[in-house]
């Protein structure tokens, strides 16, 4: 774009070539004339930085970004919010990505994957000390240096961990990756914390040591139903020879409960440096893992054609209230009480359509699918969202809610509309 090129020469940068590109915008490597230094530009998309919503995003989390200066961190040094684009100066960093070594070698040895980790971990803990989460970790956000170094890039979608993000992030969209994606994240991304970072790291964790993430399908639905109902494959099944502990770390960073994993990534620095320090043979990858030898696998010329799986799950799936959300939503607490098992969930998750579902249906369609009984069933939603219900399509409205609505609405019998959060239903 020359206007482009011709509005950072006024600022004294000569951008070279496009080094990358995301969902969001496309990085080039940059030249600065009078520093005689390089510099990379993230430019985001002029159809992502028109919205208002993101444009107040922005401009908030990189306050914040620029005053970020951790050896594992590439440094954001100015960023700008014209009328149709966005842009961030950055650090430029001369070696590659985790993916693009990965792409080359397959699978990296479990000494330097664990290094590798460990200063991620780094990077998490010095971001967590600022109220920080990062929300996409993946091999394309890991950036290793000529000189041995690693750097954490591409906070684009990083929060305050105190700060109430209603109305900057659509309900239920999803933020992240859907190879990496944490349980919780998949539910609600309100409810995203340190921990879901640890988890995504975990998975990143899994990918390099055994050439492929854990749950790689077609359908990023099936992803992501995989991450919160299907356990990690073991790694014995790909390598001859796991180094002790190793695979304890990894479940523990990958477990499905968050209260079960590594709560800060300081305890997880902990194990992983007492895992570097002791001796042990490294062993072979025993097969690629792929559909034919595991279910959890497919080919990896699938994951080349995944551009855009999270905008199309964000864009669609997830917004509204479908039967497939509302399973992903409860679930998980649904098996806890004992009333469906994951398997029925991730199928009828896998099986059912994209089809929007009021709340006071769905309590039908779980016993149409043999998910409780009615009792069972009524206890469960009186449980989730403190409200009594009745079978099969009414909610009985306290007498204090009935007291503020207008009576022609009560004496036309007009329908009372309902709106959802992660706790409640308010009438």
């Amino acid at each position: 774009n020359p206007k482009l090129k011709d509005f950072f020469q006024s600022k004294g940068f000569l951008l070279e070539e496009e080094i990358g590109q995301g969902a969001t915008g496309h990085v080039y490597r940059a030249f600065h004339q009078k520093r005689q230094q390089k510099f990379a530009i993230k430019i985001i998309h002029p159809q992502v930085a028109s919205y208002p919503t993101f444009r107040s995003r922005f401009l908030r989390e990189m306050e914040i970004l620029t005053k970020l200066d951790h050896p594992n961190i590439v440094r954001s040094y100015y960023y700008g919010l014209e009328k149709d684009f966005a842009y961030i100066i950055m650090e430029f960093v001369e070696g590659e990505s985790v993916e693009s070594r990965l792409e080359k070698i397959h699978v990296f040895p479990i000494r330097e994957a664990l290094h590798i980790v460990l200063e991620v971990a780094k990077a998490l803990q010095y971001g967590y000390s600022k109220g920080l989460v990062h929300r996409d970790i993946k091999p394309a956000n890991i950036l290793l240096t000529k000189d041995g170094g690693v750097k954490l890039v591409d906070f684009g979608l990083v929060k305050g961990v105190e700060q109430d993000d209603q109305g900057l992030t659509s309900t239920g969209a999803i933020l992240g990756t859907p190879f990496y994606i944490s349980p919780e994240q998949a539910y609600s991304s309100s409810k995203v914390d340190i921990r879901s970072d640890i988890y995504s790291l975990g998975i990143t964790l899994f990918h390099m040591i055994t050439g492929n993430p854990p749950f790689v399908y077609e359908s990023s639905l099936r992803i992501i139903t995989a991450h919160c109902y299907n356990p990690l494959p073991p790694l014995s099944k790909f390598m001859d020879k796991v180094p002790a502990g190793v695979e304890e770390v990894l479940i523990k960073m990958t477990h499905k409960n968050k209260e079960e994993r590594y709560q800060s990534p300081e305890e997880l620095i902990k194990d992983l440096e007492s895992l570097l320090n002791k001796k042990w043979e490294e062993g072979s990858l025993k097969k690629s893992p792929s559909l034919s030898e595991n279910s959890d696998f497919v080919s990896s010329t699938v994951m080349e054609n995944t551009q855009g799986l999270t905008h199309s799950m964000t864009s669609t799936t997830l917004h509204g209230y479908t039967i497939r959300r509302r399973l992903l939503k409860l679930g998980e607490k649904l098996v806890k009480m004992g009333l469906a098992t994951s398997e029925q969930i991730a199928q009828l998750i896998e099986t059912e359509t994209d089809e929007e579902m009021e709340i006071v249906s769905f309590p039908q369609f779980l016993l149409d699918h043999g998910i409780g009984t009615e009792e069972e069933i009524a206890r469960f939603f009186s449980e989730v969202y403190h409200l009594p219900l009745v079978l099969p399509d009414q909610i009985p409205i306290p007498e204090e809610v009935l007291q503020g609505i207008p009576q022609e609405i009560c004496e036309k019998n007009m329908t009372i509309p309902i709106q959802e959060d992660d706790q409640s239903i308010l009438i």
